[in-house]
């Protein structure tokens, strides 16, 4: 995300702070940039006002108060509640009649936003894009307006479709048991019968009819099904792999996602957990580290499961030497994530020892190699 930048204008009780690229950062956030500034308004107990592309707060605010509020928003209507990933949408809530949930691309959960919060019921009441366009959540019901229109529409299109169609499609047409979805410019219809929804569920599922009950649970989420499925039976290295490719498909996940959900579950977040399974499972840490992103994917697994555990906080640069060691992670790579994708700061400042030695080891590499060469070419 940009860095906040503001400037001050007015004097008096006319003063008021500009927040010069607000646009910019609300696209950087994927949410729409009245959201943001209805957030200052509410938290700074303010006015707001937007002219044009020009977004501006009453008072004199600095770019470091403005940033500490900014942060809020991030936590509270950004953030996965799960991962803490920023990866978001705001959705429909799946067990609130009128609530919003952000869905996470990342792990695939869902968590659920406070309705009791001013800028959610803001939110409910105005859906925008990012661009801040007027829009819809998805699954969120219409203003009745628009749905008069739509539905206007759909019997103009219907009156016009069905003089032409024969009695045979007609009666085609009722049997079929399907849900019609509108938006402006186009007519939806998906087949609600139960053998086609045991097809979309077979699709997702791989085929898998472990992962296809697991479906039907609707407190299921990738690190459970995880762990259910290693804890069925003694299922192979490969068969773990090919589930999470299953895993992976079934919540529309992110490839490095999938292998931080992996580390996750392997470890039950545990210390123990941890230090047993990069002990003891080497193989199937290279297995999943072969995958795409799965390097990135272990790295971010243990940030995630070493910055929650204090105990298990102080082994992470063994840890992660360890891996180094077996060739299961890459020096590029873990200066990769170092550097621009570790998000917990003290798992970052714990592993500065570990990142010195591996960058200076690269150097002193380079100086006897050029130290090798030198002795050569004397002898010779």
């Amino acid at each position: 995300m940009h860095t906040i930048l503001s400037k001050i204008e007015g004097k008096g009780n006319g003063v008021k702070t500009v927040i010069v690229n607000l646009s910019t950062i609300a696209s950087d956030l994927d949410r729409a940039p009245e959201y943001v500034t209805k957030y200052f308004e509410i938290e700074f107990g303010s006015q707001t006002n937007i002219e044009g592309d020009k977004y501006s707060v009453n008072g004199s605010h600095t770019a470091d108060k403005l940033a500490q509020v900014l942060d809020g928003f991030i936590n509270k209507f950004v953030l996965c509640k799960y991962c803490r990933n920023p990866e978001t949408s705001v959705v429909k809530s799946s067990t609130v009649a009128k609530g919003l949930d952000l869905k996470c691309a990342a792990c695939g959960r869902r968590s659920p936003l406070d309705m009791k919060s001013k800028l959610s019921s803001f939110m409910l009441k105005n859906p925008k894009s990012s661009s801040g366009e007027t829009t819809s959540f998805v699954g969120l019901d219409e203003p009745e307006e628009k749905k008069e229109k739509k539905k206007e529409k759909s019997s103009k299109s219907s009156s016009k479709s069905s003089s032409k169609k024969t009695s045979k499609s007609k009666k085609k047409d009722e049997e079929t048991n399907e849900e019609t979805q509108e938006d402006d410019d186009h007519v939806w219809s998906t087949d609600t019968s139960q053998q086609a929804v045991d097809e979309r569920k077979k699709k997702a599922a791989g085929g898998s009819a472990a992962a296809m009950a697991m479906l039907d649970l609707s407190d299921q989420d990738p690190v459970s099904m995880i762990k259910d499925f290693m804890s069925n039976g003694t299922p192979s290295e490969e068969d773990i792999i090919a589930e999470l490719s299953n895993i992976q498909e079934t919540f529309s996940m992110r490839s490095y996602a999938t292998a931080r959900t992996a580390i996750e579950a392997f470890t039950d977040n545990t210390s123990k957990g941890a230090l047993d399974l990069v002990k003891n499972k080497q193989s199937l840490l290279t297995k999943l580290s072969k995958r795409k992103d799965g390097k990135l994917g272990i790295l971010m697994g243990f940030e995630q499961v070493c910055g929650a555990d204090e105990t298990l906080l102080k082994y992470i640069v063994g840890i992660l030497q360890n891996l180094y060691n077996q060739d299961i992670l890459t020096e590029d790579i873990i200066l990769k994530w170092h550097s621009t994708k570790a998000k917990s700061k003290v798992v970052k400042e714990t592993c500065e020892p570990f990142i010195d030695w591996l960058m200076n080891a690269e150097e002193e590499e380079e100086e006897e190699e050029e130290e090798e060469e030198e002795e050569e070419e004397e002898d010779n």
